[in-house]
């Protein structure tokens, strides 16, 4: 399968925008928990990881098409 470069650009910018929020929930999580803020700690926990299911779904069509998911332009 072939696709455009505007296609995979598009793909690898919404994949950097869901890694992105992966890292942020998790720092939540992290001081929420510090804080002893249990319930929010669970709460940003599960944001994380739905966000990391979000990532391998966008993933999965880019290896598909013969191309390399990018998490940042200077690689």
């Amino acid at each position: 399968m072939k696709a455009g470069d505007g296609v995979l650009g598009y793909l690898n910018q919404v994949l950097k925008v869901e890694l992105t929020a992966v890292h942020q929930y998790l720092l939540h999580a992290a001081m929420c928990k510090n804080w002893g803020c249990e319930r929010l700690h669970d709460h940003y926990s599960h944001l994380a990881s739905e966000e990391v299911q979000h990532s391998v779904g966008l993933i999965d069509p880019i290896l598909y098409i013969k191309w390399y998911p990018r998490d940042s332009k200077d690689r």
